[in-house]
C-alpha cells in the first residue's frame, strides 16, 4: 500500500450508556410530571372541601343564631285551633262528669308554655268550669325558672279577670317582654 495513502479504519461509537441515561431522564421526568398533576387534583380536592365545610359551618352558625335570638311565637290561628282542641277534650270530660253525683265541684285548668330568650318559659293557665268550655273563667300568667321541677315554682306576671289584665308584679322586664307571651283568651 501506499503510505501517502491513510489507512481506513471502521469506526463504531457506542451510545448505549448515553441512550439509557436519556431514558432514566425520561422516565424521572415523566414522573415528576405525574406527581405534579396529582398534587394538582389533591390541592383542587382540599379547597372544594374547605369551601363546603366553610359554607356548612356559616349555615349552622345563622341556624344556632335564629334560633336562639328569634322567639318561638305561634300564630293566633294555632292558638285558637289549641284552644279548640283543649275545648273538645274538656267537653267530653264534662259530659261524663254530668252523669255522676254533683256533690264535687269539678274545674280544669289548661296549661300552655312558651320559652323566651332568657331560658325560662311564660305559663298561662286557664281555668274552666264544667258548664262553659269555650270561655276560661280565670286566667292567670307566670315565669317559671329553668331550675322549677313541678308545681307553680314561679314568679306571677298578670291575670285576666272579666276582661281586665291585672298586673301582678312590678319587674320591668317581666312587665315589658314577658307578658307578651302570656296567651290569655279575650
Amino acid at each position: 500500500m501506499n503510505s501517502n495513502s491513510k489507512e481506513y479504519f471502521p469506526q463504531s461509537h457506542k451510545f448505549d450508556a448515553l441512550n439509557e441515561a436519556i431514558d432514566i431522564e425520561v422516565r424521572r421526568t415523566d414522573e415528576l410530571t405525574a406527581l405534579y398533576k396529582s398534587k394538582k387534583r389533591i390541592n383542587i380536592a382540599v379547597i372544594f372541601l374547605y369551601i363546603v365545610a366553610g359554607v356548612s359551618m356559616l349555615l349552622l352558625t345563622i341556624t344556632i343564631i335564629y334560633w336562639l335570638l328569634l322567639p318561638n311565637t305561634k300564630n293566633d290561628e294555632d292558638r285558637v285551633g289549641q284552644n279548640k282542641d283543649n275545648s273538645v277534650e274538656l267537653k267530653t270530660i264534662s259530659n261524663n262528669d254530668k252523669n255522676t253525683k254533683k256533690s264535687i265541684d269539678t274545674s280544669f285548668t289548661v296549661f300552655t308554655r312558651q320559652l323566651i330568650e332568657t331560658g325560662e318559659y311564660v305559663v298561662t293557665g286557664k281555668n274552666y268550669s264544667p258548664d262553659d268550655l269555650k270561655k276560661p273563667t280565670d286566667q292567670y300568667c307566670y315565669i317559671e325558672p329553668i331550675t322549677a321541677n313541678s308545681g307553680m315554682a314561679g314568679e306571677p306576671i298578670a291575670s285576666y279577670f272579666e276582661g281586665n289584665l291585672i298586673t301582678e308584679t312590678s319587674d320591668k322586664f317581666l312587665l315589658e317582654n314577658a307578658i307578651n307571651y302570656c296567651q290569655f283568651t279575650k
